[in-house]
């Protein structure tokens, strides 16, 4: 594998990790949620201790109340762990479709016709024609295109820092849709 693009699907991966990771609140925010739950029930249950010990509550009280929170705690502690240990889509996205980029080659050829349609739908804008046996030139999707670019920076033979907005204009609309500006 060529060396840019070894580096090209590691800054995408690490882009798309941090995108996602913005993405990933409910879930951050339910673990967080659960937490402050089992914080408050572990409070419960050391009040619950230092009644009993102070002869506040009878054992039969205690025992009864401690079952309790005790079942509470252990619910949820399989919840958190259940949402920490949880794989995301996004994760699952980056798990198994940057491998995926990495041998597309291997990929498209053991892929069935479906598959190999997708693929090359994502590679190119437009049909591919065959005229006289050979594929026409037939352009590559936008995406593509910037990858490709993001590529070519990477094995340029000198060495220059690339400015973080370089490739922003490849995504800004044409022309014609608002009004230009000088």
């Amino acid at each position: 594998m060529i060396q840019g693009t070894a580096q090209t699907l590691n800054l995408y991966k690490r882009v798309m990790e941090k995108i996602f990771d913005k993405e990933d609140v409910i879930r951050k925010n339910e673990i967080s949620k659960i937490q402050k739950e089992v914080e408050v029930l572990e409070k419960r249950k050391a009040n619950l201790q230092d009644k009993f010990l102070d002869n506040d509550i009878t054992s039969m009280n205690f025992n009864d109340m401690m079952d309790k929170v005790n079942i509470d705690i252990a619910r949820l502690q399989n919840t958190l762990t259940g949402l920490q240990q949880e794989m995301t889509p996004y994760k699952k996205y980056i798990k198994h479709t940057v491998p995926m980029f990495e041998s597309i080659g291997e990929y498209y050829s053991k892929a069935d016709g479906v598959t190999k349609n997708k693929i090359l739908c994502c590679i190119f804008d437009e049909k591919l024609v065959l005229e006289k046996g050979r594929v026409a030139a037939t352009p590559f999707s936008i995406p593509v295109q910037i990858l490709l670019k993001i590529t070519k920076c990477f094995q340029g033979p000198e060495k220059k820092k690339e400015v973080k907005f370089d490739l922003f204009s490849e995504l800004a609309p044409p022309s014609g849709l608002e009004p230009e500006t000088l």
